[in-house]
């Protein structure tokens, strides 16, 4: 009888010491490498963690204004000058950074000529949603009396939407310009063109055609 109450003791303390075993063999370093090194993510780039604005933001815009035109600098007569062009502006990564890019146009004098040109464009933010935008660059100026080679350069003052999500910006704008051609085949004279009027965005000549869908 006390052989059996002995035996039974040291399976209890076998059974109560099993627990304290497994946390020492828990806790234990491992042999020859310490502690395992907790594993962890590199932290990511500022950069990657910034929303960026789609590059390029191109446009559309319809040109009408009144036009001076004469042999020389003078405004002799007056024409109607009607015309259309598209532009891709870079590195605008925000409505107050500047931006540069290319442009291309097409434009008439009073339904008279052909103008086609393209040059480099830029434009930089002033206050608030006003951009100051200037464009630059060789002409083509195409009529009844032959072809001509110039140059032109136009100034806006305006607005030119952003987005982080979209390449295309809505632009509106006043501006001023001045076209200047060199003496042509056909002993087609040198001229220049200035102009006074207002850019509108060419996404408003697609309205009509949405809302009949």
């Amino acid at each position: 009888m006390g052989a059996g109450w002995r035996g039974a003791g040291w399976v209890g303390a076998i059974f109560f010491a099993l627990p304290e075993c497994a946390w020492a063999l828990d806790a234990a370093p491992i042999a020859g490498g310490g502690a395992p090194a907790a594993t962890s993510l590199p932290p990511p780039a500022v950069d990657e963690m910034r929303v960026k604005a789609r590059q390029p933001s191109w446009d559309t815009g319809v040109l009408t204004a009144v036009c001076g035109v004469g042999a020389g600098p003078a405004w002799q007569r007056t024409r109607f000058c009607l015309g259309g062009m598209v532009d891709a502006l870079y590195f605008r990564k925000s409505e107050h950074s500047p931006a540069f890019g290319a442009y291309g146009q097409v434009a008439t004098s009073g339904f008279r000529d052909f103008r086609l040109s393209m040059g480099a464009s830029g434009l930089t933010p002033l206050v608030s949603w006003v951009n100051l935008s200037l464009r630059a660059g060789p002409l083509l100026v195409a009529s009844q009396e032959g072809a001509a080679l110039g140059f032109e350069t136009f100034v806006e003052l305006g607005q030119r939407s952003f987005s982080y999500t979209g390449r295309y910006s809505l632009s509106h704008a006043i501006f001023g310009g001045v076209q200047w051609n060199a003496p042509g085949a056909f002993e087609q004279p040198s001229g220049t063109t200035l102009w006074i009027g207002a850019r509108f965005d060419g996404y408003w000549l697609s309205v009509p055609g949405l809302l009949f869908q």
